[in-house]
């Protein structure tokens, strides 16, 4: 889980390294998806 407030991440060369990140993620595998979504995925697996 990452966070990051609009001050940190608004400078341009952060925002790049995160984009990188998530490229790299994406291209691993990794799912994103809303805090909302992971909820409900959870709750379908662990209360089914």
């Amino acid at each position: 889980t990452y966070t990051m407030h609009p001050y940190v991440i608004g400078r341009g060369f952060r925002m790049l390294a995160l984009e990188g990140l998530i490229d790299k993620l994406a291209a691993e595998g990794a799912e994103f998806m809303t805090m909302e979504d992971a909820a409900k995925e959870a709750q379908a697996h662990l209360f089914s």
